[in-house]
């Protein structure tokens, strides 16, 4: 597939997708690549050493290609690479997805930057997935007699180096983004204390439950007097 229509398909892609949010999109089109190719893949990468892997591969009728997996290794390992980079840039795009909103500042730089960069990551990573799709549909079809050209060997390539540089950017951003994070967490929880602090109560529960509160656990102190979880 030439790069004209790898990107036409990927804009294709992206069109029946328009209503998800990003992170959305990138889960869903690497959801439909593993649910169409990811039997292959499997059996493939486990044919040498599992019988039901050989069995699923005679069902398959793909066990003549599968019998030449070691010339067709190159060609698995650039797949490889390729997939391990666009499933590492999903993960972070679904991670930003779930910072909480009310601690993040949507107008800091490094927000504005993580926005501006992941609608292009999304792009990246489906056009990888359509490079993907085609190559291996290539040795499917072809098995040993599938050349693969030097163009669609960079083309590979390319798209690794792409999606590990965009990867590394977005795990930068995503950090200072945690960090501020923590750092409005904390403040919040300062500001709560101070105000709980400087106020009368009849009891000491609302200042105890706020210096001991546990994850998962809303009520977190034992009120002897009404013998009930507070």
């Amino acid at each position: 597939m030439n790069g004209g229509d790898a990107h036409a398909t990927t804009i294709g892609i992206l069109g029946m997708l328009s209503s998800y949010s990003w992170d959305a999109k990138v889960v869903i089109a690497l959801a439909a690549f593993a649910a169409n190719l990811g039997e292959f893949w499997l059996v493939a990468q486990l044919y040498t050493t599992n019988r039901l892997a050989k069995s699923v591969a005679l069902l398959k009728h793909i066990h003549e290609t599968l019998n030449q997996v070691d010339d067709l290794g190159p060609k698995f390992e650039s797949v490889s690479k390729l997939l391990k980079a666009m499933l590492d840039v999903a993960n972070c795009i679904v991670e930003f997805h779930e910072l909480p909103s009310e601690y993040i500042d949507h107008e800091a730089p490094e927000t504005l930057t993580a926005s501006t960069l992941i609608p292009s990551a999304v792009y990246w990573t489906i056009r990888s997935i359509v490079a993907c799709a085609s190559h291996i549909l290539g040795i499917i079809g072809l098995g040993q007699g599938y050349m693969t050209s030097t163009i669609e060997t960079w083309e590979l390539s390319s798209l690794t180096h792409k999606l590990e540089n965009m990867n590394g950017h977005l795990q930068k951003l995503l950090t200072i983004c945690r960090q501020h994070l923590d750092d409005n967490k904390q403040r919040e929880v300062f500001e709560t204390l101070h105000h709980l602090f400087e106020t009368s109560h009849q009891d000491n529960i609302k200042v105890l439950k706020a210096l001991i509160h546990c994850k998962g656990d809303p009520l977190p102190l034992f009120d002897g007097s009404t013998k009930q979880r507070v």
